[in-house]
């Protein structure tokens, strides 16, 4: 899968999920979104994809805001 076709299909999922870690805090969202897809970039590059990249990114999200 391509990353860009990650993007799209996941995008609005992680946005949201981090809308809802910050408290509705836009431009955060946007920037833990933007953080947590460089992750996976990085990721694809040394590995293989996550299994789950949902849950993936998710994590990275949480990872994020400790």
């Amino acid at each position: 899968m391509l990353y860009d076709e990650l993007i799209d299909t996941h995008n609005d999922a992680i946005l949201n999920y981090s809308l809802t870690q910050v408290q509705q805090d836009e431009e955060a969202a946007i920037w833990l979104t933007i953080l947590a897809f460089e992750k996976l970039w990085l990721q694809m590059e040394a590995n293989d994809l996550p299994a789950d990249i949902s849950t993936w990114l998710r994590h990275k999200v949480d990872d994020l805001l400790r």
